[in-house]
């Protein structure tokens, strides 16, 4: 009889060997060198080898673990990688563990171990990384032919404003000439249609230009010609450019006190970044409204031109688009007057050029302060310079 609690030999053999059959890991066992002494069948489903073909084989012969890693036949071990060679030179993957078996007297008996096919997680882990290599190719080429596509735009604008250029400055020059006398007397509405031929031309020719600079930015061709100039001086000479504008909207353009100071940058190229946010500035501001610029020493040596008005102001997507190329703010003012859509996206990419950037902080219905700013590299110190 069998007390209860306990399990005859017979009876614990009989539940080992129906859980060894149900399960679909591979139950082996082996001697302190490895050689296989017992192994389910549940190992010809999963590596196509007959049990009685392994017997007395070296389990190390079969499975191999990473290099640098060692089982010890004293030591338990779980769950080790290993792989196998399998029929038509298919790699299997395993999970290997171990368990060494003493006798109550402390000899070695045996090392009983699982091995646990995982061929089919590994080939799902390697399918989708495969898969998300492809992507990710993908996505390269893609972004490349897009990158490649709009260098071939920005190159086609470029080459098109070129050639628009040349035929508009005629319309313009022979416009003005017209209305100069040349070629006689013109009637009263004869004036006023060659005028607005006139300023339909200026408009055009002010889109084209910044279609033009834009375009040389993107395509990597603009050029930076660099020269030391007094900031003062570049201010005075780009509200010269807006005055008119200005006076005609009835709106005060002042020059705040600030310390006189120099740059290295293109002068050409910041004289149009000062013009296009005065432009804005006068844009968005009602009449009777002002516009005041200021240069700015920043605590990190930075240097700020900002240009600030009392117009309307803008909300953060507002702000947002306003930096789009083509982008325009909705809003009684701007129908007022036209625009291209470029000045603040020209402007933006300008001061990157120099290195810098652009500041914006606006509230709707009191205004925005518009700061480009030059990195501490260009700022020249006055008293090494004769221009001072």
């Amino acid at each position: 009889m069998v007390s209860e609690g306990h399990l005859s030999v017979e009876e614990a053999n009989r539940r080992l060997n129906d859980l060894i059959r149900l399960t679909s890991d591979i139950v082996w066992e082996t001697d302190r060198d490895f050689r296989i002494s017992s192994i389910s069948n549940s190992v010809l489903k999963a590596t196509g080898l007959l049990p009685q073909d392994l017997l007395g084989e070296n389990l190390a012969d079969f499975w191999q673990v990473e290099p640098g890693v060692e089982l010890s036949a004293l030591k338990p071990f779980r769950d080790v990688p290993a792989t196998m060679t399998l029929p038509g030179q298919k790699t299997g993957h395993f999970l290997l563990s171990g368990l060494p078996i003493f006798s109550r007297a402390g000899e070695f008996v045996c090392i009983r171990g699982l091995l646990k096919d995982i061929s089919r997680r590994v080939e799902a882990q390697q399918a989708l990384l495969d898969y998300q290599k492809k992507l990710e190719d993908k996505v390269l080429r893609r972004t490349q032919d897009l990158e490649y596509a709009n260098r071939s735009k920005s190159e086609f604008l470029a080459n098109m404003s070129h050639e628009l250029r040349t035929p508009l400055n005629a319309v313009i020059g022979f416009s003005q000439a017209l209305l100069g006398g040349l070629g006689g007397s013109l009637s009263d509405k004869q004036a006023e249609y060659i005028k607005d031929i006139e300023m339909s031309g200026d408009h055009l020719l002010s889109l084209i230009n910044d279609v033009l600079d834009l375009s040389k930015i993107e395509a990597g061709k603009s050029e930076l010609y660099e020269e030391e100039f007094v900031v003062d001086e570049m201010i005075d000479q780009s509200i010269r450019l807006v005055k008119q504008r200005a006076f005609e909207k009835n709106i005060s353009l002042r020059v705040i006190t600030s310390p006189s100071i120099a740059l290295r940058a293109d002068k050409r190229i910041c004289k149009q970044m000062m013009s296009n946010l005065l432009s804005n500035a006068i844009k968005f501001t009602p009449r009777g409204g002002r516009v005041d610029v200021d240069i700015e020493l920043e605590p990190e040596g930075w240097a700020g031109i900002s240009v600030t008005d009392s117009g309307i102001g803008m909300t953060d997507h507002e702000i947002e688009k306003a930096f789009e190329k083509f982008g325009q703010i909705e809003g009684d003012l701007s129908r007022e007057e036209k625009g291209t859509g470029l000045g603040l996206p020209l402007v933006l990419s300008q001061i990157e050029l120099h290195g810098g950037s652009i500041d914006v902080q606006s509230t709707v219905g009191q205004g925005t302060k518009m700061t480009i700013r030059f990195p501490a590299d260009r700022l020249v110190i006055a008293e090494q310079h004769s221009l001072f």
